[in-house]
């Protein structure tokens, strides 16, 4: 297995905690699924890890980690099988993706790239040298549109133009490299069948329409160096749950429907960004984040009766924004009344008003719960600050 393998997770040596909760649910970075998980390979040797961990995952899938290892201890208390491993998988991604033969004939365009279609691997080729590569021409008279399965840009196309991908239903997978640092308009419009796309750290902006009408899109992560976020960029993707937006001043579209749709989508980021404010303001459930997501798990959250577990990832309040439990942009009483509803399981709340909840500011005092003595710690903050 490699770091590529979809049936794997490699968790980096950054990862100080793993929670249960993580298998079954979107990973961040990777968007990783528990669904044909066949392996985990643990980069800590301290991890910590759920001791429900292996409740969630099948019999076949096998840990890997160093000698002596948490994970190794982990996997021998509950019968796992486990290889021990020197290093994480570390070949390049260039090295496993597959490579257009030696006799291709390219295709060239007048943006500047070229491409080569496989039909029998359903592989598209997009090659450049300092190019953005587009593609306008009418759906009907494009030749590739229904066959391409994956598509593999390589190093050196610095974009995805207008329409470069539109109409390709039946896509699945894309390689983007670390040249690209734009997704322009309509780029992967109508990508019906696209699960996932995992973004360049270059990455600076995503065009209008960039993702309408991906219908199999469940997640994804949006990295912090992306500044702009285009008009309807993520519009009327049924199935897209969770967005993660990694840059605290990211410029999002002020359209509603700019990141999908309020009934749908959880949208995570920052305390006190620019993305809290736009989530609130349209109606949708906002999970604050910490500043380094792109290695650990989402926060989860676990109800219980009259107390929830904490998530794995704490904030701590130095940022006063952390205490904005319903993000009206202001800490007040009514925050303290906000966090006692929650933790009563109050079922009048509505979206609209749990939209801009904190998570990482409900446990007031850090000790892995959340209960009435959070109520009464922020209540004694706000005593002591008035």
């Amino acid at each position: 297995m490699t770091a590529r393998d979809p049936s794997a997770i490699v968790l980096p040596a950054s990862v100080e905690q793993v929670a249960a909760e993580s298998f079954g649910i979107l990973y961040i970075g990777s968007l990783v699924t528990a669904k044909g998980l066949n392996g985990i390979y643990f980069g800590n040797p301290d991890c910590k890890i759920d001791e429900e961990l292996y409740q969630r995952i099948s019999q076949s899938v096998v840990l890997y980690g160093f000698a002596g290892s948490t994970a190794q201890i982990y996997a021998q208390k509950y019968g796992i099988p486990f290889e021990v491993i020197d290093q994480l998988p570390q070949q390049p991604i260039e090295e496993q993706l597959p490579q257009a033969p030696q006799d291709a004939e390219w295709v060239p365009w007048d943006c500047g790239a070229s491409t080569f279609f496989d039909a029998e691997s359903g592989i598209l080729f997009v090659r450049a040298y300092h190019h953005t590569w587009e593609d306008r021409r009418r759906q009907e008279e494009r030749d590739y549109t229904e066959g391409v399965k994956e598509a593999i840009i390589q190093d050196g196309v610095t974009g995805l133009g207008l329409n470069s991908l539109t109409y390709c239903e039946n896509l699945e997978k894309v390689y983007l490299p670390e040249s690209v640092t734009v997704i322009g308009w309509s780029a992967f419009l109508k990508c019906r069948s696209l699960k996932s796309i995992t973004l360049p750290p270059t990455l600076t902006e995503i065009g209008n329409y960039a993702f309408d009408e991906c219908d199999a899109l469940t997640g994804i992560t949006i990295p912090e160096s992306v500044a702009v976020i285009g008009e309807g960029a993520f519009e009327l993707c049924p199935n897209l749950h969770d967005i993660y937006i990694l840059n605290p001043d990211c410029q999002i579209d002020s359209r509603e429907t700019t990141l999908n749709s309020s009934e749908i989508t959880v949208i995570h980021g920052i305390a006190g960004s620019a993305v809290q404010k736009y989530a609130v303001e349209h109606g949708f459930r906002f999970e604050a984040i910490t500043e380094n997501a792109e290695t650990t798990p989402p926060d989860t959250t676990v109800t219980t009766t009259g107390t929830t577990t904490a998530p794995a990832t704490d904030v701590q309040s130095d940022n006063p924004l952390a205490d904005d439990i319903n993000g009206d942009g202001d800490v007040s009483v009514a925050d303290a009344v906000m966090l006692a509803r929650l933790i009563g399981e109050d079922s009048t709340l509505t979206p609209q008003q749990t939209g801009g909840i904190l998570i990482a500011g409900l446990d007031q005092n850090h000790d892995a719960l959340i209960t009435l003595l959070d109520v009464h710690v922020l209540l004694k903050k706000l005593l002591t600050t008035s």
